[in-house]
């Protein structure tokens, strides 16, 4: 999620590393808005439903005992982003997928034919 705020990295004087952003830095830079849940009731006052979004995410990267390579990571991050998505738009994902599917096969073909593939 882009909030619109810049936090500052900074590196671990140990080791050297990239650190996580401080908690102060986090703050101070995202005061404003942090009890937006205060103002206006229909913003949630907990992270609940992100944590139960990422849950599935999670439980199956345990199961296989890890992500195999940075391009599987992302793919099944947009493949769980899209499920979740239509889950929440009361969306079928298998009917919602057979038709991207074949859409996609659609313009496959129609651009294999123009090209005399």
């Amino acid at each position: 999620m882009n909030t619109g705020y810049e936090i500052p990295s900074h590196h671990c004087k140990r080791c050297g590393k990239q650190a996580s952003p401080r908690p102060t830095d986090v703050i101070s830079k995202c005061r404003d808005a942090l009890f937006t849940f205060v103002e206006n009731p229909e913003v949630s006052d907990n992270n609940n439903e992100a944590e139960r979004g990422l849950r599935p995410s999670v439980v199956m990267r345990k199961i296989t005992g890890r992500s195999r390579s940075d391009r599987g990571i992302h793919n099944h991050e947009v493949v769980m982003g899209v499920m979740s998505t239509w889950d929440k738009q009361s969306r079928d994902f298998f009917a919602e997928g057979m038709s991207v599917v074949q859409e996609n096969m659609i313009w496959v073909s129609s651009y294999a034919a123009e090209m005399h593939l």
